[in-house]
């Protein structure tokens, strides 16, 4: 049907995502490279980054949990596991109305973002 639901299974994704994308001969559907789908989600760390920020700041706990959300599903997707961690203790935290350790849990997760595009950064500069 072309429709994914939650949770999704990679296996479908991946199959799904070759599906709508350019066909190239020397590729075979076990090659695929998610490399560029990685790069353009920790490409938007500083805007997600900000978003969090300005969510926690308005106190918005809603749009912050959804941030988390959003976060930690891409993240686990992708298989970055301490960004995903992070993202997911902040969204419990929040669907549970723990608050007493928002500040602290907000701040990890922006930590981790930072930490996950610097990597990236410095694996694809020059030495």
């Amino acid at each position: 049907t072309g429709y994914l639901a939650k949770p999704i299974d990679k296996k479908v994704f991946y199959t799904q995502l070759a599906k709508h994308c350019k066909k190239d001969s020397a590729t075979t559907k076990s090659q695929h490279d998610m490399s560029d789908l990685v790069a353009s989600f920790i490409n938007s760390f500083e805007h997600e980054s900000a978003l969090i920020q300005q969510h926690f700041a308005a106190y918005e706990l809603f749009n912050l949990q959804q941030d988390a959300h959003r976060i930690g599903g891409a993240a686990k997707m992708f298989e970055l596991d301490d960004v995903a961690m992070s993202a997911m203790a902040l969204e419990s935290a929040l669907k549970q109305d723990k608050l007493t350790d928002l500040t602290s849990l907000v701040a990890q997760l922006l930590e981790q973002l930072h930490n996950a595009s610097v990597d990236q950064n410095s694996s694809i500069s020059p030495s």
